[in-house]
This record gives structure tokens, sequence and C-alpha cells, in this order.
């Protein structure tokens, strides 16, 4: 029986509820989930490389998932990250048209890299709809809600696990 690898990356800054549920959803459709916090130059971060990778570890490892799991961050080219890892598939999160357009324009970008980078195997990448309940959730939104901290503590925990609030409250004192 062969091991299914699937890769599940994001930038998580920070991690949410919404992206636990999709962690414990992927969990069930593989034998390894790789968590890749991903590091793009293009991008600004609220949170450093280093604390989105600490949250992450923080939140998932308080989940009981039913598959072997690896928490990691990079700065390569996901297709680099595939085929290092030798997997199956990426899993993505889709909560709305908007992201489903975007992730249709990164399968063919990824697709196309991997013609020429990945030789190994073939690929997919699986979408999971959000639950209608987690589907307003964002990293935007917590974000937002951290420039005023009154309102994060007040709704944080909407969006947020107990031990991510917790960290990010740590991270909010000492910066």
């Amino acid at each position: 029986m062969t091991t299914k690898i699937a890769i599940l990356p994001a930038s998580f800054d920070p991690i949410t509820l919404g992206h636990l549920d999709l962690i414990k959803r992927s969990a069930g459709l593989c034998d390894h989930l790789v968590i890749l916090v991903m590091n793009n130059f293009g991008k600004s971060y609220t949170f450093s490389f280093e604390q989105r990778l600490e949250l992450v570890r923080l939140a998932v490892g308080k989940l009981n998932l039913e598959c072997k799991t690896t928490i990691s961050g990079s700065t390569k080219l996901l297709v680099d990250e595939m085929e290092a890892y030798n997997a199956d598939f990426i899993i993505r999160g889709i909560r709305n048209s908007q992201d489903l357009e975007y992730e249709k324009t990164q399968e063919t970008i990824n697709k196309s890299l991997a013609k020429k980078s990945y030789t190994s195997k073939d690929f997919e990448i699986v979408y999971l709809v959000s639950k209608p309940e987690l589907a307003h959730i964002s990293s935007t939104s917590v974000r937002h809600l951290l420039t005023n901290k009154e309102n994060f503590q007040t709704y944080s925990d909407v969006w947020l696990s107990e031990e991510v609030i917790k960290k990010i409250k740590e991270y909010l004192e000492n910066a």
C-alpha cells in the first residue's frame, strides 16, 4: 500500500479557526499531511516567519489528527516542496468565488512550473470548501482586529484558538 502525502500551504498570518478546520479535514484525506508555512518575499506580514511557524505548531499540537503530520516553513516554490516531500496532492481551502478564481490561477502556474521541474510524478490539487460558519474568517480580518486592542480582546475568540490568542497577546506585549 502506498502512502498518500498531501501538502497544505498557507502563510498563516495568523492561523485561524478556519485554517484549523481545514487541517483537521485534510488529515482524513492522506497518510501524511505536510503543513507548510510559506514565506513570500513579495508580501508583508504582521507576524515574522518564526512567529507564524510557532503559532501553527502551537495550534496544531492541540489537535488529535488521524495521520502523520509535519509542520515546516518554506521560502521555496511550492512545486519544489512537492518534489522534496514526494507529495501526491496539494490541499487548498476555498471560502468564496474570489478564492476559487485565485486558486485556479495558482493551479495553472504551479502545473506549468511542474512540467519543467517536477519529474517524479503528477500531482493534483484538492479544494475543500469552507464550512458556512467559518467562511467569513480570514487572517486579514484578524489582522484588522489587531489594530484595535479592545476589539481584539472582545472578538478574537470567534476566529482564533485559545492558544493562539494567548501567544499573540504575548507578541503584542513584547512589540
